[in-house]
């Protein structure tokens, strides 16, 4: 069996599942950090009313005339405000499922980058209804996180979402928030939920453009830490390949003393990862 075909290497794992089982992983760094931050605040405004209000003030996404419109960094702060527990709830069972994978593929800094932007986007739109209809504020991190589901729909569309006790493949779920946001925005009026699609929107657009015309990026992108550990594996088993073929061919006292050692660390390293694997 050669690395290819070993289970770990198409990097899929994470989500609802994973398309590889009900698999709960550890939550990459930058995921975790998001998670503490938005619980954090979310605890901190708990204590008492006017702490909440005095979060809502400083970071909530209102627009003018009620804020001025130079505190453009309400476009970021009120993705880590959250305006109840089921609210704060729901969108870091989002972020712990559809984060990790991208994070391990883009790496910390681009997903993180990726996240925000998407709730910048959602916040946008959300201004662009404000305006049309003078809704009020916005909190809560559902455009980033929708914005995840989006990116995940198009880069691992054999995930699989567990919706109440039924699995259901990422992209019909995809299809079904869109759906559901469309109908409540036209029946309920609910113009938050523009905010929602916009975040969903964007995410699959930049994963899709990503995906379908790589070469309109100005750099190569960074490396993940989940993708170069599987290059250093790839790299690994084609060493220790050559090497077996050469024992196979000549035997064992042919081995020079840098391939006996290469072996051996070879095999330290994939015991130890076989190890972590376990463990999640």
């Amino acid at each position: 069996m050669s690395w290819r075909d070993r289970p770990y290497s198409s990097g899929e794992y994470g989500g609802y599942g994973g398309g590889m089982g009900l698999g709960f992983l550890r939550p990459t760094p930058v995921v975790l950090g998001i998670i503490v931050a938005c619980f954090a605040i979310f605890v901190f405004a708990a204590f008492s009313q006017s702490l909440e209000r005095a979060a809502y003030e400083a970071g909530a996404l209102f627009l003018p005339p009620v804020k001025p419109a130079w505190q453009v960094w309400r476009f970021v702060t009120y993705q880590y405000l959250h305006g109840g527990v089921w609210h704060i709830f729901g969108n870091m069972l989002g972020v712990f499922f559809f984060g990790p994978p991208l994070e391990r593929l883009w790496g910390g800094r681009k997903f993180f980058l990726f996240y925000t932007g998407c709730g910048v986007v959602a916040g946008i739109a959300f201004a662009i209804m404000q305006m049309l209809t003078g809704a009020g504020f916005l909190v809560g991190a559902s455009g980033s996180v929708l914005g995840l589901l989006g990116a995940c729909a198009v880069l691992y569309p054999h995930m699989t979402v567990i919706l109440f006790i039924f699995p259901v493949p990422i992209r019909v779920f995809a299809v079904l928030i869109t759906v559901i946001y469309t109908l409540t925005i036209l029946s309920e009026r609910r113009l938050a939920d523009s905010a929602h699609l916009a975040g969903l929107a964007a995410g699959a657009a930049y994963s899709y453009g990503m995906r379908r015309w790589p070469n309109l990026q100005f750099r190569k992108p960074s490396e993940g830490t989940w993708q170069r550990k599987m290059r250093e594996m790839a790299e690994d088993e084609q060493k220790v390949d050559r090497i077996l073929d050469k024992i196979r061919k000549h035997g064992m006292g042919s081995l020079s003393w840098w391939e006996k050692r290469f072996l051996k660390r070879a095999s330290e390293r994939r015991r130890q990862f076989d190890e972590q694997q376990s463990r999640r």
